[in-house]
């Protein structure tokens, strides 16, 4: 399953039409945005549209494949580039995602921040992750690529951990 945390963009809706997911599920802030889009693509079993804060996301741990966030996180951080101190929104968004993700799941952000302003919030869970399993292997894993001059940024962050059976 395939969430998009920031939905005012065809790209959850395109992705769906080229069979490259099997439903996509978009939350936004703003009931405002989710309205709008509800007219203009409607909705489905496969394609759903829901008012929510990124900070207590109302889904179930290990729910999403995938976590796509469009510029969600930039909303968070004007405040860092004048020199205060770290958002504590983005670590807490960070967070969620990593909860709703399933072992083995994506948290894709496409954003035009830079680098440096966005790995903070990640390597909290980089370090987690060696310290619970000591195996790189099976910890999470931070991919950056810097797309043109503008700073577009395309973080891919995943848990590489084996899925596990939680009735043992």
């Amino acid at each position: 399953m395939y969430g998009q945390l920031s939905t005012y963009t065809a790209l959850g809706v395109d992705l769906l039409q080229a069979g490259l997911v099997d439903t996509v599920v978009n939350v936004d802030y703003s009931s405002v945005v989710i309205e709008r889009m509800k007219k203009k693509f409607g909705e489905s079993k496969n394609l759903q549209w829901l008012q929510m804060d990124i900070r207590e996301l109302q889904f179930d741990s290990d729910t999403f494949d995938v976590v796509l966030d469009k510029a969600t996180m930039d909303a968070f951080v004007p405040k860092e580039i004048y020199g205060e101190a770290p958002n504590e929104n983005c670590q807490t968004m960070v967070n969620e995602v990593k909860r709703v993700l399933k072992g083995g799941g994506q948290f894709v952000q496409i954003t035009f921040g830079q680098p440096h302003m966005r790995k903070k919030y990640f390597q909290p869970l980089l370090e987690q992750g060696k310290a619970e399993t000591g195996d790189v292997k099976y910890t999470w894993k931070l991919e950056m690529k810097t797309l043109g001059v503008l700073f577009v940024v395309y973080s891919k962050l995943w848990n590489g951990s084996m899925q596990v059976d939680r009735d043992s």
